[in-house]
């Protein structure tokens, strides 16, 4: 049964559970149970979407969304990554989309826990929908999530199914930025941090990670190691090795083989390429591990005078909550040198989170103008620039932090975005959109910036970037009605009409307890004052794709849906627009 389930057979592998089920009865099995929990709601509640190369599965709740979105992106991924593998599978690919990250995760590896978006078995996908509510509290790109599993698809395949996990994840992590660079995983802080605590894997250790913790970095250094050796080696290099493996090789006799290198000194030539490549010229404090924070108070208590290690041991304390413990080690190099650039940063970041405001901006401008400098400590200074209204002085601090860390794609901590917050303040509006878009182009895992600088596009009369933005949004969340009713306008404004008209379809497939803008809006809070009703919102859409189906020929089509929205928002100036229509075109309302 569970090879069948794997093997994307999961109605045959039911009868097999049932029978499994019948011998050992009064045994409760957890595996066996959910797993025919979850394949009677595939049956229940899925429904098949078949593509010339995929059979998708999809909620029927998620189909009239995801149906055209998600067999494009599997189509796109196998028609580019084909040609570039040199390989496509002969048999229809089977992709599961689970409503609900619970069913996802009970689907994949038979309990909850699961902490991914999709999986691949080979010719067999897992995922999790965009329409479940708790990952929607982040910011995904699920068009890079098809990419990547189909990626997996490929390499499994080219394998002969025996590939460590570091390569197949690392070719499906290589695979998204290769793509398109805006699909980046923000791991670069990480990759300073391991670099600092000596947590870059060897080569022949990595498989080891993808069983602890540190997985998601084990993704992004297997990512980062397929980018070094395609731009070393070349990347029929790297599908050479891919295929070594599939020929039962081990990694050093590869790597010999193939690159002409042990993984000792593969290892070596990594660590200088990450540090010259990735990490160099980012100043930003390093969060130190525990064994780190050991070595460090070893260090001090071995060497008191080194001004160097306490100051790097008072940021340990300080990212570990222990203030006290962070003074002490303040105190003593202030002591020795009040003008010591780093340990004024320490020390502005402690009388900040003490909130001795005044003093913690004194301390960081004695720092800063002291030669240090760190992402982390510009931006507190920003905030309390902020704070005393020193809007300028604030935007010049951010300004500084993002030289800090130029590619930093943290919403939260990203300078562009603050710039763009104080230039709006400032009434700056060009500009501040021209940060937020300098921010978008770092990372595609920005959907309420993207909505703003459509709507600032639209305004300035250029539809072809409102559309491309908005496009960028849909890839991040579907499930918004208004999102698709703008893209539809934008499609329509550029006489993409057949576009335009799937989008208000999909618009209206929306379910209204699904929709992004309904599931943050307050429980009970109706339309603000002078927005319209969400049946009016529809009723408006009804009527823009009867406008194209009437301009393609589709006289029934544009009867159907005047009639769908004069009932949807009877009374309105909608049912307005309903009766001017009909007298145009001289039809007459279905009874």
């Amino acid at each position: 049964a569970k090879a069948l389930v794997y093997t994307g057979r999961g109605e045959e592998a039911a009868e097999w559970l049932t029978k499994a089920k019948e011998f050992e009865s009064g045994f409760s099995d957890t595996w066996r149970k959910n797993a025919l929990l979850v394949e009677s709601r595939l049956a229940e509640e899925y429904e098949a979407v078949e593509t010339d190369n995929f059979l998708i599965l999809l909620h029927k709740d998620d189909r009239a969304v995801l149906e055209g979105y998600f067999s494009k992106w599997f189509e796109d991924a196998r028609r580019d990554l084909g040609e570039k593998y040199g390989y496509r599978p002969e048999n229809k690919i089977r992709v599961e989309v689970l409503h609900e990250w619970v069913d996802f995760s009970v689907r994949t590896i038979g309990f909850r826990g699961f902490m991914a978006l999709g999986a691949c078995f080979g010719e067999f996908i897992t995922m999790v929908s965009p329409s479940d509510l708790v990952l929607r509290q982040n910011d995904f790109m699920w068009a890079a999530t098809a990419w990547h599993e189909y990626a997996h698809v490929l390499t499994v395949s080219l394998s002969n199914r025996r590939v460590p996990r570091w390569l197949t994840e690392g070719m499906s992590v290589y695979e998204e930025s290769a793509k398109n660079r805006a699909w980046e995983r923000g791991m670069v802080r990480d990759l300073l941090d391991a670099y600092h605590n000596e947590e870059i894997t060897p080569l022949r250790e990595l498989n080891g990670v993808f069983r602890g913790s540190r997985i998601l970095f084990g993704y992004y250094q297997g990512g980062l190691i397929v980018e070094y050796l395609s731009g070393r080696f070349g990347f029929d290099k790297v599908v050479s090795m891919l295929k070594a493996y599939g020929e039962d090789q081990g990694t050093e006799a590869i790597f010999e083989s193939t690159f002409g290198i042990r993984s000792a000194e593969f290892d070596a030539d990594f660590l200088e390429w990450v540090v010259e490549e990735k990490i160099n010229g980012l100043k930003i404090v390093p969060r130190f591990s525990e064994a780190a924070v050991n070595t460090l108070l070893y260090r001090v208590q071995d060497a008191p005078e080194d001004l160097e290690a306490r100051v790097k041991l008072g940021w340990g304390y300080i990212q570990r909550g222990l203030l006290v413990d962070a003074g002490i080690q303040v105190g003593a190099v202030l002591r020795q040198d009040p003008n010591h650039a780093e340990g004024n940063l320490l020390h502005g970041d402690l009388l900040g989170r003490r909130e001795e405001f005044a003093a913690a901006g004194d301390a960081f401008a004695r720092g800063f103008a002291g030669g240090a400098d760190d992402f982390e400590s510009r931006l507190h200074y920003a905030r309390l620039l902020e704070m005393a209204g020193d809007l300028e002085g604030a935007q010049s601090q951010y300004q500084a932090a993002k030289a800090c860390w130029p590619r930093c794609t943290d919403q939260n901590l990203a300078p562009q975005l603050h710039i763009a917050r104080i230039l709006v303040a400032m009434g700056k509006q060009t500009e501040a959109m021209m940060e937020i878009a300098s921010f978008c182009n770092l990372t595609a895992r920005a959907f309420q910036p993207r909505l703003e600088l459509a709507a600032y596009q639209k305004d300035l009369g250029n539809r072809e970037a409102e559309a491309k933005y908005l496009a960028e949004a849909v890839q991040i969340d579907p499930f918004m009605l208004s999102l698709h009713d703008r893209l539809g306008d934008a499609y329509e404004a550029l006489d993409r009409k057949s576009e335009a008209r799937a989008e208000y379809e999909v618009a209206l497939a929306v379910p209204q307890a699904m929709d992004r803008a309904t599931i943050t809006t307050p429980a009970g809070a109706g339309p603000a004052t002078g927005q319209r009703s969400r049946n009016e919102v529809r009723g408006s859409v009804m009527v823009k794709i009867a406008k194209i189906a009437w301009t393609q020929g589709e006289k029934e089509q544009a009867q159907k849906y005047l009639d769908l929205a004069e009932s949807e928002a009877p009374g309105t100036d909608i049912a307005d627009e309903v009766y001017r229509l009909r007298a145009l075109w001289k039809l007459v309302p279905h009874p």
